[in-house]
């Protein structure tokens, strides 16, 4: 049944890709950012047309934000460094500095990369590695409780 979903998710990548290089048009994708006023807001980027989609999506993640007022989820130093996708798991190799945020700090990087990721149709869960050491249980976006979710209680 894994394989299946895995063949199918696969399937559908490869079909995205051709279908974004067939029209010559950059993939629009949302990069989660920290802000001055919310702990997590989107970014909308654009990769360039045939891109593979996770290595682009982590790559921008690395990097800095066009938009004004936003700053990297993770501090420089603390980058995601690879991927592998297992199922509906995708697993994030990730750098020393990235193992060592601690506290609020890494609860923002950890959840940022979370909805940045799951955004990805077939993307379910997102687990973090340093040298193939798993750092803690995989997240989906209901493991996050954001700001105004508790607001509204």
């Amino acid at each position: 049944m894994k394989l299946r979903r895995l063949a199918a998710l696969l399937l559908c990548l490869g079909l995205l890709a051709g279908l974004a290089g067939c029209a010559g048009d950059a993939v629009q994708i949302s990069v989660w950012r920290r802000s001055e006023g919310s702990v997590a807001v989107p970014e909308s980027r654009r990769l360039p047309a045939g891109t593979e989609l996770i290595a682009g999506l982590a790559a921008a993640f690395n990097s800095e934000p066009d938009e004004p007022g936003l700053t990297r989820a993770a501090p420089e130093g603390a980058d995601i460094l690879g991927w592998r996708l297992e199922g509906v798991e995708l697993k994030l190799e990730v750098s020393q500095g990235w193992a060592e945020l601690e506290g609020f700090e890494r609860t923002v990087a950890e959840g940022c990369a979370v909805l940045t990721f799951c955004g990805i149709e077939g993307i379910e869960r997102v687990s973090f590695y340093l040298l193939g050491q798993r750092l803690g249980p995989a997240m989906d976006a209901g493991d996050l409780i954001l700001a105004a979710e508790m607001e509204a209680e």
